[in-house]
């Protein structure tokens, strides 16, 4: 239990940061909302003794109403990327 609460502690501050540099006005990212949509993915990056957390992305479906040339709507549901960040130290 105390390594999932320091992972999200972690994942909190790291989608903070990721809400900074997107200039977002609140997070996308954090541990609540990752156990909330379990239909979500994330992918993290450590450093090579798994010290520390370099960076993540965060996939998972969306569905999204796409115009063509013609004006036409079409909905789909595809595999998007919907959040990510690189740690400013790496």
């Amino acid at each position: 239990e105390e390594s999932r609460e320091e992972f999200f502690r972690v994942l909190n501050e790291m989608g903070e940061r990721s809400a900074i540099a997107q200039e977002l006005n609140a997070p996308i990212t954090s541990g609540a909302k990752l156990v909330e949509a379990p239909e979500q993915h994330l992918y993290i990056l450590v450093s090579e003794d798994r010290s520390r957390m370099q960076g993540f992305l965060k996939v998972g479906v969306k569905h999204l109403y796409l115009y063509d040339t013609s004006n036409r709507m079409a909905e789909y549901d595809p595999l998007c990327l919907l959040d990510f960040y690189v740690h400013e130290d790496f």
